[in-house]
Protein backbone atom coordinates (compact mmCIF):
# COMPACT_ATOMS: atom_id res chain seq x y z
CA UNK A 1 0.00 0.00 0.00
CA UNK A 2 0.93 3.68 -0.69
CA UNK A 3 1.23 5.23 2.58
CA UNK A 4 0.45 9.74 1.78
CA UNK A 5 1.44 12.41 4.00
CA UNK A 6 -1.87 14.31 5.54
CA UNK A 7 -1.29 17.57 5.71
CA UNK A 8 -2.12 19.35 8.74
CA UNK A 9 -3.60 22.63 8.62
CA UNK A 10 -1.55 25.64 8.92
CA UNK A 11 -2.39 28.01 12.15
CA UNK A 12 -3.63 31.46 12.01
CA UNK A 13 -1.14 34.27 12.92
CA UNK A 14 -1.47 35.47 16.09
CA UNK A 15 -1.36 39.20 16.04
CA UNK A 16 -0.28 41.10 18.98
CA UNK A 17 -2.16 43.00 21.71
CA UNK A 18 -2.27 46.49 22.29
CA UNK A 19 -0.20 47.84 24.95
CA UNK A 20 -2.63 48.93 28.34
CA UNK A 21 -1.51 52.33 27.52
CA UNK A 22 -2.88 52.58 24.60
CA UNK A 23 -6.54 52.16 25.74
CA UNK A 24 -8.60 55.50 26.16
CA UNK A 25 -10.10 55.95 29.67
CA UNK A 26 -13.83 55.76 29.92
CA UNK A 27 -15.88 59.03 30.50
CA UNK A 28 -18.47 58.94 33.30
CA UNK A 29 -21.86 60.65 32.33
CA UNK A 30 -22.49 63.70 34.59
CA UNK A 31 -25.36 62.25 36.56
CA UNK A 32 -27.83 65.58 37.60
CA UNK A 33 -29.55 65.33 41.05
CA UNK A 34 -32.49 67.57 39.89
CA UNK A 35 -33.70 64.22 37.70
CA UNK A 36 -34.28 60.86 39.30
CA UNK A 37 -35.00 58.17 36.92
CA UNK A 38 -38.01 56.55 37.46
CA UNK A 39 -39.66 53.54 36.46
CA UNK A 40 -42.02 53.72 33.45
CA UNK A 41 -45.58 53.03 34.73
CA UNK A 42 -47.65 51.01 31.92
CA UNK A 43 -51.23 51.52 33.69
CA UNK A 44 -53.97 53.06 32.55
CA UNK A 45 -53.40 56.85 30.70
CA UNK A 46 -49.41 56.40 31.18
CA UNK A 47 -47.99 54.53 28.27
CA UNK A 48 -48.98 51.57 25.10
CA UNK A 49 -51.64 49.48 26.57
CA UNK A 50 -51.18 45.88 26.55
CA UNK A 51 -51.56 43.87 23.18
CA UNK A 52 -55.47 42.92 23.30
CA UNK A 53 -57.32 40.22 21.31
CA UNK A 54 -58.74 41.49 18.32
CA UNK A 55 -59.96 38.56 17.10
CA UNK A 56 -63.24 39.35 16.92
CA UNK A 57 -63.02 42.28 14.85
CA UNK A 58 -61.28 41.01 12.60
CA UNK A 59 -62.74 40.74 8.69
CA UNK A 60 -63.50 36.86 8.78
CA UNK A 61 -63.50 35.09 5.57
CA UNK A 62 -67.12 34.06 4.42
CA UNK A 63 -66.75 30.77 4.79
CA UNK A 64 -65.97 31.40 8.09
CA UNK A 65 -68.84 33.40 8.76
CA UNK A 66 -71.16 31.42 7.16
CA UNK A 67 -70.17 28.09 9.16
CA UNK A 68 -70.96 30.31 12.59
CA UNK A 69 -73.80 31.33 11.62
CA UNK A 70 -75.02 28.23 10.29
CA UNK A 71 -73.91 26.55 14.38
CA UNK A 72 -76.08 29.08 15.83
CA UNK A 73 -79.18 28.54 13.57
CA UNK A 74 -79.00 24.82 14.23
CA UNK A 75 -78.62 25.85 17.91
CA UNK A 76 -81.45 28.19 17.76
CA UNK A 77 -83.87 25.71 16.14
CA UNK A 78 -84.40 23.19 18.48
CA UNK A 79 -86.58 24.94 20.62
CA UNK A 80 -89.19 26.52 18.56
CA UNK A 81 -89.89 30.24 19.58
CA UNK A 82 -92.68 30.63 21.58
CA UNK A 83 -91.45 27.91 23.80
CA UNK A 84 -87.72 29.72 24.35
CA UNK A 85 -89.39 33.17 24.76
CA UNK A 86 -89.57 31.57 28.54
CA UNK A 87 -86.07 31.13 29.16
CA UNK A 88 -85.68 34.89 29.57
CA UNK A 89 -88.73 35.92 32.27
CA UNK A 90 -88.21 36.46 35.77
CA UNK A 91 -88.12 34.27 38.47
CA UNK A 92 -91.17 33.76 40.77
CA UNK A 93 -90.14 36.19 43.78
CA UNK A 94 -89.30 38.56 41.40
CA UNK A 95 -92.27 38.41 39.72
CA UNK A 96 -94.53 38.08 42.85
CA UNK A 97 -92.80 41.53 44.12
CA UNK A 98 -93.07 43.22 40.89
CA UNK A 99 -96.43 42.46 40.51
CA UNK A 100 -97.55 44.01 43.97
CA UNK A 101 -95.48 47.39 43.33
CA UNK A 102 -97.93 47.25 40.57
CA UNK A 103 -100.94 46.80 42.55
CA UNK A 104 -99.54 49.75 44.92
CA UNK A 105 -99.56 51.99 42.19
CA UNK A 106 -102.98 51.42 40.15
CA UNK A 107 -106.11 53.77 41.40
CA UNK A 108 -108.33 52.71 44.24
CA UNK A 109 -110.94 50.56 43.21
CA UNK A 110 -113.49 52.72 45.05
CA UNK A 111 -112.68 55.57 42.37
CA UNK A 112 -112.29 53.31 39.52
CA UNK A 113 -115.85 51.68 40.62
CA UNK A 114 -117.00 54.82 40.12
CA UNK A 115 -115.70 55.73 36.99
CA UNK A 116 -117.02 53.12 35.55
CA UNK A 117 -120.92 53.83 36.71
CA UNK A 118 -121.21 56.78 35.09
Amino acid sequence: MVQRKIKGKKGKKKIAAAPLSAKKPEQKKAVNPLFEKRPRNFSIGQDIQPKRDLSRFVRWPKYVRIQRQRAILYQRIKVPPPINQFTQCLDRQTGKDLLCSWGRNYPCHAVSSTLLEV
